[in-house]
């Protein structure tokens, strides 16, 4: 090569790099407790194994999506008026929190 006709950075000039061959694998992260302590955990566990939404839900107890939410949140608790259907969505009953 002239001077002229090098190109220090042409891939020719490049060392190869090694590869290997290797697989990453991670747990995917649940959105929701693994062990549930409060109602409002139970609920949103349950919820999300049956990959169904808050509307989805509402429909099946006959209780408010934004009233699940806030249970779900914890940012209150049901009454007990709603036991029966929250037992019955959950398939147990449990002690509330």
């Amino acid at each position: 090569h002239t001077p002229s006709q090098h190109h220090p950075n042409t891939h020719s000039d490049r060392g190869s790099l090694p590869s290997y061959n290797f697989r990453l694998s991670v747990e995917k992260p649940t959105p929701y407790p693994k062990h549930p302590t409060t109602i409002g955990e139970h609920i949103l566990k349950r919820r999300m194994e049956l990959e169904l939404r808050q509307k989805d839900v509402e429909k099946l107890v006959n209780i408010s999506a934004r009233t699940i939410m806030n249970w779900e949140k914890g940012y209150s608790k049901p009454s007990a008026k709603h036991y029966p259907a929250i037992i019955d969505f959950l398939g147990y009953n449990m002690t509330f929190r």
